[in-house]
């Protein structure tokens, strides 16, 4: 007989309710961190998304917790709220292994980060972590466990990555909410493909200290939460918060004005992720969101910026022997992958970084006026896992799964994917709003008005 699956706490609380609940002692911080253990310790084991449980220390966080709030002291902001964080984040008493078999503990952050830091003391409870891609390139290694798609639970589909970890357990309800980080992708991707909000921070928002680097120019900070108000509560509750709210947290729908690519978004979309963004774009134009063509040509220049950028990256903080050394052990996704950053000269590469930061100014500029620019995040609901067996065929797959997501790291804006249905197999797919440097306050509170008008969240 199997044992009973107990409910996930948060399904139908919002944070700001659940803040609330603790507060008023119908909830405890305790009871709350022993459901998620339970849903952990029965739906792990076949979705295999964390890879470290800190169960104990989980516990007596919780009980301390509630003994604050019993003794009428207040523990926090986020107090009681029960997270997963990806294995590319240092947390005290936790090794980082970045998702690989070599050994990173010498050239690992050796603290925690002021995100982590300041999770812990606005009241977060760490559950432990989850797995991610070989130090975050891309969304499928042939040599490490893949977690299981929960929307899938008879056909293993792909998760998208590199924080597919973190991802999946959000969607299986194993935390209340989880961390990321973002080079091409790595939140949004993933959050389309398993069905939930996935907000990306713009690369200064937070700081990356205590975060392993994949590509310091392109690296950015990210979280998964059920609803994107959740997402605006947690990083509200941050002290990092750039520009907040001033005006309440509702933007009238009549407000808004997104720009919408006239090319590239569509190249690679099949029929069903077309159609599920038109019938979106549908009900915000219904609404009286304006949504108008813009030209962004600049995207030409992502395969060239990234090509460089990243594995040279990658390599360097790695170090080219330590690298060389370890090619037996290293994923060979992740071993193709930078054979390419070998032979680029330091020229070409200080040429590729002036490109970047150029067309970081171009873009953000002509988009001056606009609420962001919208497009569908992945162009196919997830395929099945079978058949992708070889470098070349997950790196063609990585390429087409990323083409909608890389231009917001190219241009070093926020943005975030909201959950959507697919209108054919009812699969997840997800609606990509990005907006310029450092507007993110803003950016969430235009992502509630969109999910309000798309039927999501609550």
């Amino acid at each position: 007989m199997s044992t009973h699956l107990p409910a996930d706490p948060m399904a139908t609380r919002s944070f700001a309710q659940y803040a609330a609940e603790l507060r008023s002692g119908t909830l405890s911080a305790l009871s709350v961190v022993e459901t998620y253990l339970e849903r952990i310790r029965q739906l792990n084991p076949k979705i295999d998304a964390i890879s470290v449980l800190d169960d104990a220390r989980a516990l007596a966080a919780a009980k301390s917790i509630d003994s604050l709030l019993h003794a009428g002291q207040d523990p926090g902001p986020l107090a009681g709220l029960p997270i997963l964080v990806k294995d590319l984040y240092q947390v005290n008493g936790l090794t980082m292994t970045a998702g690989s078999r070599l050994d990173v503990q010498k050239i690992a952050p050796c603290d925690e980060g002021p995100i982590i830091t300041s999770l812990r003391q606005a009241g977060c409870i760490i559950l432990g972590k989850t797995r991610t891609t070989e130090f975050a390139m891309g969304g499928f290694n042939l040599t490490h466990p893949l977690p299981w798609n929960p929307c899938d639970l008879q056909i293993k589909r792909m998760t998208g990555g590199s924080s597919h970890g973190s991802a999946v357990s959000m969607a299986a309800g194993m935390c209340a909410f989880s961390l990321g980080s973002d080079t091409g992708g790595s939140v949004r991707q993933p959050a389309a493909f398993v069905g939930v909000v996935g907000f990306k921070a713009s690369p200064e928002y937070w700081p990356t200290a205590g975060v392993f680097p994949m590509s310091p120019g392109l690296d950015s900070l990210g979280l998964f939460t059920k609803t994107v108000a959740d997402a605006h509560w947690v990083v509200s509750n941050l002290p990092f918060v750039r520009n907040p709210s001033i005006s309440g947290i509702d933007i009238p729908a009549k407000s808004l004005r997104f720009g919408l690519p006239s090319h590239h978004i569509f190249d690679h979309c099949d029929s069903e992720s077309k159609q599920t963004f038109e019938q979106a774009l549908e009900r915000l134009r219904a609404a009286g969101l304006r949504v108008e063509g813009i030209e962004i040509p600049e995207v030409a220049e992502m395969d060239a910026v990234f090509g460089g950028m990243v594995p040279t990256d990658v390599l360097a903080f790695i170090g080219r022997d330590q690298f060389l050394a370890a090619e037996k052990i290293l994923d060979p996704v992740v071993w193709a992958r930078t054979q390419a950053a070998f032979d680029l000269k330091a020229t070409d590469y200080i040429a590729i970084q002036r490109k970047f930061k150029d067309i970081c100014q171009k873009v953000n500029k002509r988009l001056a006026g606009f609420d962001g620019w919208i497009c569908p995040t992945i162009p196919q609901v997830a395929p099945p896992v079978k058949g992708y067996d070889s470098p070349e065929k997950i790196a063609d797959w990585n390429g087409i799964n990323t083409a909608n997501t890389r231009p917001g790291n190219l241009f070093g804006q926020c943005g975030i994917s909201l959950p959507m249905r697919g209108v054919l197999t009812g699969l997840p797919l997800g609606f990509q709003i990005m907006a310029a440097p450092m507007t993110d306050d803003r950016l969430l509170r235009t992502a509630i008005t969109v999910e309000r008008l798309l039927g999501q969240g609550s």
